[in-house]
C-alpha cells in the first residue's frame, strides 16, 4: 500500500502491480468537502470529529481498495456488481469501529 501525490483524485487496486495506492489529493478533497454537504448530513457532520471521519472515511476507501486487490489475488468469485462487494467488504470490515473501546480491524467475538 502506499500513499503518494497522483496528479489526480484516486484511488486503485492496480492488478499487475499488485499494489493498493491512495492519493494524497483525494484524502486532500474528502477531508475539505465535506463543509460543503448540504441537508440532514450537514446536520451530523457539523458536530462530527474531524479526525474521525477523516479516519473513518480513509479507512473505509483503504478497505474497499483491498477488497479489490484480494478478489484479484486470490480469483474470488463476485456474484453481482464488484464495487458492491468491495464496499459490503468494507462495510464488514468497519462495522465494529464505531464503538467506544474496539479496536478498528480487531476480530470482534461476541457470546
Amino acid at each position: 500500500m502506499t500513499f503518494r501525490d497522483c496528479g489526480m483524485v484516486n484511488a486503485f487496486w492496480d492488478t499487475d502491480a499488485k499494489a493498493l495506492t491512495l492519493c494524497y489529493e483525494f484524502i486532500q478533497i474528502y477531508n475539505t468537502g465535506y463543509e460543503e454537504v448540504m441537508g440532514e448530513e450537514s446536520v451530523f457532520l457539523a458536530g462530527a470529529d474531524r479526525d474521525m471521519v477523516l479516519t473513518g472515511t480513509t479507512l473505509f476507501i483503504m478497505m474497499h481498495e483491498l477488497g479489490h486487490g484480494f478478489i484479484d489475488r486470490f480469483a474470488l468469485p463476485v456474484t453481482g456488481r464488484e464495487e458492491d462487494a468491495v464496499d459490503q467488504f468494507a462495510a464488514l470490515m468497519l462495522i465494529d469501529a464505531d464503538e467506544k473501546g474496539t479496536p478498528v480491524l480487531e476480530p470482534h467475538l461476541s457470546g
